[in-house]
């Protein structure tokens, strides 16, 4: 049961949009312990919302009615892979996330039910017997006689014509730029990559796999949460980011050829056993696939150190990429700097 002075909290958070505890005790004149107690119980009951952690916390309003209130329609697929993230931070999910993001550009919502099918089909048309996208055509395409692997591969595409990020890139984005590891779990148990990754080292042979190193110093990174999360049983080859006099991440490169040429002199790899036959290369993300197909490169040229006529296939995975190329004969990629 509310009091007046929840109901007065609740109206002025709802008047503010965001507020701190310092402001509501500013507005009502009460003591920090009387305010709080109010803010945790509005929080139980879902009125409210906490964001951040302390000492930086501010409380949002929840509409209730919003949250509670069901969508006329039913579609399994909008529902579980739709998602919206605002420019406010809120995540908005599934049906009621659709018909948001219809409302907010005045399209007629069955008719984009039926566009959203109809591209997610065109697009799934690219996707193998074990549900991964085949990118080999589009990296052959980019890297010529310099295609070092045997094939590449994504588990999702990042963006969907007309409709944007794909949920699966919008949980990858976010999670990095948050070092967020709740997110990260939560991408990797809903899209089963321990399976997934399991399926193509069955499918393969591989017995070496490579984890692709960080460009971008994080506390928490999303490569190093996920090879832990994997715990995959296999010979680990390690590639090392060369420190060069100024660190140039891929995402600050806003060409093709300058990120090709990044990832032919930045990267080094360590060693690779005289014994391997079939490494999985993993990535979060590629645009061109410079990166996994230049390590890929230099993997070929440590080989042959052992036995110059020795084969050696190698695979390319990236969690996500982008759809141009693969979709349409296309060699002027999205340059991607989010991730």
């Amino acid at each position: 049961m509310k009091t007046q002075t929840s109901n007065n909290i609740i109206s002025y958070i709802e008047q503010q949009n965001l507020a701190t505890v310092q402001d509501i005790i500013r507005e009502f004149d009460l003591s920090p312990q009387i305010i709080h107690r109010h803010l945790k119980k509005l929080i139980e009951q879902g009125h409210l919302k906490k964001i951040g952690s302390a000492p930086k916390v501010v409380y949002e309003y929840v509409d209730v009615n919003s949250i509670n209130s069901k969508s006329v329609h039913n579609d399994n697929i909008i529902e579980n892979e739709f998602v919206q993230i605002m420019a406010t931070g809120k995540v908005e999910f599934g049906m009621i996330a659709f018909e948001n993001w219809c409302k907010s550009r005045n399209f007629e919502i069955d008719k984009y039910i039926a566009i959203y099918h109809k591209i997610r089909d065109l697009y799934n048309v690219y996707k193998n017997n074990l549900e991964f996208i085949d990118a080999t055509k589009k990296a052959c395409d980019t890297f010529g006689d310099e295609m070092s692997l045997k094939y590449f591969f994504y588990l999702e595409f990042s963006a969907y014509e007309i409709f944007g990020k794909s949920k699966m890139y919008n949980y990858l984005l976010y999670s990095k730029l948050n070092q967020d590891t709740k997110m990260m779990r939560d991408l990797f148990v809903q899209y089963k990559l321990k399976n997934k990754i399991t399926d193509i080292i069955k499918e393969y042979n591989i017995d070496s796999i490579c984890f692709v190193p960080p460009t971008v110093p994080r506390k928490r990174q999303f490569m190093t949460e996920l090879k832990n999360y994997l715990n995959i049983d296999l010979n680990e080859i390690q590639v090392t980011k060369l420190k060069t006099e100024v660190v140039v991440p891929q995402k600050t490169l806003t060409t093709t050829k300058d990120r090709i040429i990044n990832s032919k002199t930045t990267f080094m790899v360590n060693k690779v056993a005289s014994t391997t036959k079939n490494i999985l290369i993993v990535d979060d993300f590629a645009g061109t696939g410079a990166t996994i197909n230049y390590i890929a490169q230099k993997m070929l040229q440590k080989s042959k150190q052992f036995n110059e006529h020795k084969t050696l296939n190698i695979i390319g995975l990236a969690i996500c990429g982008t759809p141009n190329g693969v979709i349409d004969n296309s060699k002027k990629f999205e340059i991607v700097k989010e991730v």
